[in-house]
């Protein structure tokens, strides 16, 4: 595994994962901890039951329903509600991904002056992911800490405060609540401070790290 030729069993590593990121991060910290590794693990907007929850709300039984609802929500992120409601139908009619990203290019640059061009790469491995994510079942639990950061503007609901990370953790799972959606969360300048400190907080408070 490559990311072993990154870490040391002497030192405790620290990952950070951003949605759907999250199904990545997790299966690489069961394997690290396989091999004798402990660590950090901070999940931004991020858990199986909060994917599971959020791709289930793209009602993913078909790709044309996946690629519609998964468009629909980001540009849900930069525009009012009934602007996307009154091109949803149009999206529909669209036979192939590509033209749908390039008619979600078009509403949200004239809406928002605002291109959703530069979000196609996320997009495209984002619509990948809830596919593969599907069929994910994790069955393991964690021995490592987990720290999770919650956007307060999150558009999906979930009865448990740590969004079922306690699960698959050995020990308590620690819930921040960060301002901002699933988007505008990563350019709140808090979320940085506090990650910072939670990897290197000592070392910071000992003057040792700007």
């Amino acid at each position: 595994m490559i990311v072993q030729e990154k870490v040391s069993k002497s030192e405790a590593f620290n990952i950070v994962c951003y949605s759907f990121g999250g199904a990545v991060a997790l299966e690489v910290a069961r394997h690290l901890e396989n091999e004798g590794y402990k660590g950090t693990i901070v999940c931004i907007d991020s858990s199986p039951d909060y994917l599971k929850t959020w791709a289930n709300s793209l009602e993913a039984d078909s790709d044309d329903k996946i690629q519609v609802s998964l468009l629909a929500h980001l540009m849900s992120l930069r525009l009012p509600l009934d602007v996307v409601a009154n091109n949803l139908q149009s999206l529909k009619n669209l036979k192939t991904f590509e033209e749908r990203m390039d008619l979600a290019d078009q509403i949200t640059f004239s809406e928002a002056k605002q291109s959703f061009g530069y979000m196609r790469t996320f997009t495209i491995s984002v619509y990948k992911r809830i596919k593969a994510l599907i069929h994910w079942e994790p069955h393991f639990t964690l021995q490592s800490k987990i720290v999770l950061f919650k956007s307060t503007l999150s558009s999906v609901e979930l009865k448990e405060s740590d969004y079922g990370l306690s699960k698959i953790s050995e020990y308590p799972v620690e819930v921040k609540s960060i301002d901002g959606n699933h988007v505008t969360v990563l350019d709140n300048i808090k979320l940085a401070k506090d990650i910072n400190n939670i990897f290197w907080g000592e070392i910071i408070h000992n003057g040792y790290k700007e």
